[in-house]
C-alpha cells in the first residue's frame, strides 16, 4: 500500500515506538523484558484501505476489467467489510457486462448486476512489515442466482485485484531518527536497539476487523542499583518548580488534545465524555501537586498520563471517522501511541521513564499534524472556543472595579481589626433567623454596582450580618436565574437547582468571598487553592473562567460557580441516571454537589457504602444545609457565624 496516496494508517510501527522516543529514561538495575501491543485496525480501517488502493475509479469505484471496447467490464462499488464465522468478509455491488461491438452497439452476451463477496486470509509478511490480504473464496448473487461466466471472469479479475491490497506497519527508519534527535538525544544508543527487535508476531480476524500484535524487547538493565521505592528527601525548591512545570505541560497537552477532539465531534454526549477525562485529569494533578514524592517516580506526567489514558482509550476506541471526523490513521495512531506507552509503564519502575515537554508535543502532534501552534502553550485565560464546544455560556468579563490591583491594598486597620470574642444570646438566636428569613429577596431584578462594590470590599462584622447575608443571598439568586435563563432545565427542577446553588455557597464559605490576611483584603483561598464564595479551582476551571475574576468579584465567582453546579446536574447527575438509584429526585443534588467537591468521578460517592468516612461526613453536612434552605429558611446560614 502507498502510505502517499492513501492517508491510511501506514505509519503504525512508528506510533508504536513514537512513544518510545517520548521517555527519557532513568536508571534502575533489571533486565531484558518483552512487550506485546496489540493494534486494532477495524473494518472501517480496512474499508479505508481498499478504497484508497482498489476502489481508484471515480466515485471510489473499482473497475477491475475493461477492454475498451465498452462491451466489456467489470466494475465493483460500495466496498464494505465485516466479519462472519471467523473471516474477514469484503461485500461490494458490482456490475458486469460482456459482448461483442458491432458498429456503434454491443451485442450483449451477459449483462449482470448484483453482490459480489470475497473471503480473505490476513498474512503477515516479517521482512517487509506488512500485512497482506489474499482472497480464498468469492460468491456472487443476484435475482437470478449465480451465473459461471461473472464468477469466472470475478476469480480472473476481482480477485488479483483485491488480493494486491495491504497495509504497511513500516516507515522510513531516517524519518525515525529526526524523531530521535527532538525527543531522545541521550539515549539513541537504546531506542535503535528496541526499533532493532520490533516485531510483527501475529494478525488475526476479531469480531470488528483484524487484531495485530507488535512485539519488542526492552532492554532494562542499568548500572543503577539505587531503590527507588526508598523514601526520597521531600522536593528542593527547584525541584518543585520542575515538577510543576511537567504537570502544566500534561495539562496543556490533554486540553489541547480535548480540545482538537471535542472540534471534530459533534455528538454531545461524547463531548461530555471528553470533558469528563479533561476535568478528572485536572483533580488528578492537584493531588499530585498536594502530595510530590521522590519514591519512585520523579517524573509525575507519567502517572498522570497512564491514569488519563485509562479513561480516554475506551472513549477513542469507540470512534470511527464518521464519529470522530477525524481521518482515520491519526485517531489510530494517537491510539498506538499512546497503548504503547501504557505498555511500557506496565514494565514498572525498572524503566523508570520521563516524559519529555517534546515528547508530548510530538504525540499531540499525531493527531492534529497539521496545527502550527504549540501545544503545550499554558494560558490561564478565558478560551471561548473551549467554552462553545462543552456548552457553557458566552463568558462575561468581571466587574472593572475588582481589578488586580486589590491585592496589594492595605484594608482599613479599624474596620478589620479583629472582633472580640463574640458570644451570642442563644435565645436571640431564632429571634434573628427569623428576621433575616423574611427579608424580601430581589434576585430577579439586577443587583445594583454600588452593592456589588461594597461587597467586594466588605469584610462584615458580627453586628453586621444581618445586613451582609440578605444581599449575598440576593447574588446567589441571581446567580442562580441568570445560569437557568438558558439552561433548558425543567421547570420542576428549577427551585431545587436554586436551593443548590445557596447551599453549596454555604457548605463552602458561609457565603463570604473575602477574609483579612495581615490585615490586606484577600480572597477565601483553600489549600488546594479554590477561591471566593464558590470556592471554584482555576487550575482545575483554567480556560473556562477568568481566576483574577474569582478572585476579586463576588458576582463572577458565583455565576461561576452556578454554572459549574448546572453543568455536573445536567451533563453528569441526570444524564447517568443518579435520579433512577434509590431515592429518586433527592438524589440530584447530592450527586451534582459530590461531582462539585471532588470532581465528576465523585459523581455517586454519597450513595457507596466504600466512601471514606471524611467524605460521607462532608456530604452530610451539605445535605444539612440544604433542607434547611428548601424548607425557606434560605439565610439559616447565620449559623455559621452564631454557633
Amino acid at each position: 500500500m502507498n502510505s502517499q496516496n492513501t492517508g491510511f494508517p501506514v505509519n503504525l510501527k512508528r506510533s508504536a515506538l513514537l512513544i518510545l522516543l517520548l521517555c527519557h529514561s532513568a536508571t534502575s538495575q533489571a533486565e531484558i523484558k518483552k512487550i506485546h501491543l496489540p493494534i486494532s485496525l477495524d473494518n472501517t480501517y480496512l474499508q479505508q484501505a481498499v478504497l484508497a488502493q482498489a476502489y481508484t475509479e471515480p466515485d471510489n469505484s473499482a473497475r477491475v476489467w475493461d477492454d475498451g471496447s465498452g462491451c466489456n467490464f467489470m466494475v465493483l462499488r460500495n466496498p464494505a467489510f465485516d466479519t462472519l464465522d471467523g473471516r474477514l468478509r469484503l461485500v461490494t455491488d458490482g456490475q458486469v457486462r460482456v459482448g461483442k461491438r458491432f458498429g456503434d452497439s454491443c451485442l450483449v452476451a451477459v449483462d449482470w448486476s448484483g453482490i459480489m463477496e470475497t473471503y480473505q486470509e490476513v498474512s503477515v509478511d516479517a521482512a517487509t512489515s506488512t500485512l497482506k490480504f489474499t482472497v480464498i473464496d468469492s460468491t456472487l448473487s443476484d435475482e437470478g442466482g449465480l451465473t459461471g461466466t461473472v464468477w469466472d471472469l470475478a476469480k480472473q479479475y476481482m480477485h488479483p485485484r483485491l488480493s494486491a491490497v495491504k497495509i504497511e506497519l513500516g516507515h522510513a527508519f531516517t524519518e525515525l531518527g529526526e524523531v530521535i534527535g527532538h525527543v531522545f538525544p541521550e539515549e539513541p544508543e537504546r531506542v535503535a536497539a528496541i526499533l532493532d527487535t520490533l516485531t510483527i508476531e501475529s494478525a488475526r480476524v476479531v469480531d470488528n476487523g483484524i487484531e495485530v500484535q507488535l512485539a519488542f524487547a526492552v532492554d532494562t538493565t542499568t548500572a543503577d542499583t539505587n531503590d527507588i521505592t526508598t523514601p526520597q528527601p521531600a522536593l528542593t525548591e527547584e525541584e518543585m518548580k520542575r515538577y510543576q512545570e511537567s504537570t502544566q505541560n500534561f495539562d496543556s497537552f490533554l486540553t489541547n488534545i480535548i480540545k482538537y477532539m471535542a472540534f471534530t465531534i459533534s455528538d454531545p454526549a461524547i463531548r461530555r465524555d471528553l470533558l469528563y477525562v479533561l476535568i478528572e485529569a485536572r483533580y488528578d494533578i492537584l493531588r499530585v501537586l498536594n502530595e510530590p514524592s521522590r519514591t519512585g517516580l520523579v517524573d509525575p506526567v507519567r502517572a498522570l498520563f497512564v491514569r488519563t489514558w485509562a479513561r480516554l482509550s475506551p472513549i477513542l476506541r469507540e470512534l470511527g471517522p464518521e464519529e470522530s471526523g477525524l481521518r482515520g490513521f491519526e485517531l489510530l495512531s494517537f491510539i498506538a501511541a499512546a497503548d504503547a506507552l501504557h505498555a511500557l509503564d506496565s514494565l514498572g519502575p525498572e524503566l523508570n521513564l520521563e516524559i519529555s515537554a517534546n515528547g508530548l508535543r510530538r504525540m499531540a502532534r499525531i493527531l492534529n499534524p497539521e496545527a502550527t501552534d504549540d501545544p503545550l502553550k499554558f494560558d490561564e485565560a478565558v478560551d471561548s472556543d473551549l467554552r462553545d464546544m462543552f456548552e457553557f455560556s458566552a463568558p462575561r468579563p468581571p466587574e472593572s472595579n475588582t481589578n488586580e490591583s486589590n491585592p496589594g491594598n492595605d484594608t482599613n486597620e479599624s474596620r478589620y481589626e479583629p472582633s472580640p470574642p463574640y458570644a451570642p444570646d442563644v435565645a436571640s438566636i431564632p429571634q434573628r433567623l427569623s428576621r433575616l428569613t423574611f427579608i424580601p429577596a430581589y434576585a430577579a431584578n439586577p443587583i445594583d454596582k454600588s452593592i456589588l462594590k461594597r461587597l467586594n470590599s466588605w469584610i462584615p462584622k458580627d453586628d453586621e450580618f444581618e445586613e451582609y447575608l440578605p444581599l449575598v443571598r440576593d447574588v446567589l439568586y441571581q446567580a442562580a436565574e441568570q445560569t437557568l435563563d438558558d439552561s433548558k432545565l425543567e421547570p420542576s427542577r428549577q427551585r431545587m437547582f436554586e436551593t443548590l446553588v445557596l447551599a453549596t455557597a454555604w457548605q463552602e464559605t458561609c457565603w463570604r468571598q473575602y477574609t483579612v490576611v495581615q490585615r490586606r483584603l484577600v480572597p477565601i483561598k483553600s489549600t488546594g487553592g479554590a477561591l471566593g464564595i464558590m470556592q471554584i479551582l482555576p487550575s482545575v476551571w483554567r480556560g473556562f473562567y477568568d481566576p483574577n475574576g474569582l478572585a476579586w468579584d463576588i458576582s463572577y465567582n458565583a455565576a461561576a460557580g452556578s454554572e459549574i453546579l448546572l453543568h455536573y446536574l445536567k451533563d453528569y447527575a441526570i444524564a447517568r441516571g443518579e435520579h433512577e438509584e434509590k431515592g429518586g429526585e433527592d438524589n440530584l443534588p447530592m450527586a451534582t454537589y459530590a461531582a462539585y467537591n471532588g470532581g465528576p468521578g465523585q459523581l455517586d460517592r454519597y450513595r457507596l457504602k466504600d466512601t471514606p468516612k471524611s467524605l460521607h461526613k462532608i456530604d452530610a453536612s451539605f445535605l444539612k444545609k440544604y433542607r434547611a434552605i428548601a424548607k425557606g429558611n434560605d439565610l439559616a446560614v447565620l449559623t455559621c457565624f452564631t454557633g
